[in-house]
């Protein structure tokens, strides 16, 4: 989990349910879901505003923050107890495939699952890691373009090949033997070896939908440009659009964030540098302010 780009809302007590915002009409979805879950018959009187959002469809889990900001949102509105990981995603329909963006959202930090059965609701958390405040990740996507969503995503898997058990063991084995153990001992250039080395490999169980281990030829080649400045950590996020590096510290970041414009003038790219969250999404209660007469 990172810092940025952030997702902010804002609930306020209405006389009905409305939602204003980028996305507003996925909020009301959401809201609705939330109600459905939670038992009630209509929603509750409340204005939702979307603050800021960060761009659909990017692979960053903007749908899956989103639908977990409004219910967390309304539980809170509604002084209901806090939700833990099961009920947010029975409250927001999501986690199917992965429970990542799930956890991250309450614990922050790296998070691995344990993967999902087929009876189980939602896939254990099997590691919850701090990341070193230090580091940076430096997120850089084209500035058109979307990754895959919706039905072409849910195609996509369908379409895809068994994984091979030999790759799902080896991906498993990067995780537990040296992805895990370098961020334990602060090893910045180990964790980041690995972090290719995994991203590389799952990549390519979908090549049959990417030609190739990333998605397209010009996120293939953002890729190998960062890779040729030295960058050892970097992988696409989910489908991408978004490719991510890894950075040790904040100077070296702004530096390479540079570079990495001045070597792709090809390409209208967007760079973002963010540090790590360990926190969890934080839900704020703010007092109401009586104006003086």
């Amino acid at each position: 989990m990172i810092d940025r780009p952030v997702l902010r809302l804002r609930l306020s007590p209405a006389e009905s349910f409305a939602a204003q915002g980028p996305l507003a009409h996925r909020v009301e979805k959401f809201a609705n879901g939330w109600a459905r879950a939670t038992g009630l018959s209509e929603l509750p009187g409340c204005h939702i505003q979307i603050e800021t959002i960060p761009s659909e469809h990017s692979g960053l889990g903007v749908g899956t923050q989103l639908g977990l900001s409004v219910a967390a949102g309304l539980n809170e509105l509604t002084e209901q107890p806090m939700a833990n990981a099961e009920r947010l995603a029975a409250q927001t329909g999501r986690g199917v495939r992965s429970a990542v963006g799930v956890y991250g959202f309450l614990h922050g930090g790296l998070i691995v699952d344990d993967g999902k059965l087929p009876d189980e609701k939602l896939s254990p958390l099997l590691h919850r890691c701090a990341i070193p405040d230090d580091w940076r990740v430096v997120l850089i996507r084209p500035a058109q373009g979307q990754g895959l969503s919706g039905t072409e995503e849910r195609q996509a898997f369908e379409g895809a090949p068994a994984v091979d058990p030999r790759v799902s063991k080896s991906l498993r084995n990067e995780v537990a033997e040296r992805m895990l153990p370098a961020l334990a001992e602060g090893n910045f250039e180990g964790f980041s070896a690995s972090v290719y080395r995994f991203g590389k490999t799952a990549g390519e169980c979908f090549s049959a939908v990417q030609q190739g281990p990333y998605h397209g030829p010009l996120l293939t080649g953002i890729v190998e440009t960062a890779r040729n400045l030295g960058v050892t950590g970097v992988g696409q996020s989910s489908w991408g659009p978004t490719i991510y590096c890894l950075l040790p510290d904040a100077v070296s970041a702004a530096g390479f964030a540079d570079k990495m414009k001045s070597s792709m003038t090809s390409a209208d790219l967007e760079c973002v540098i963010a540090q790590p969250c360990n926190l969890g999404a934080i839900v704020k209660k703010l007092k109401t302010v009586v104006p003086a007469r």
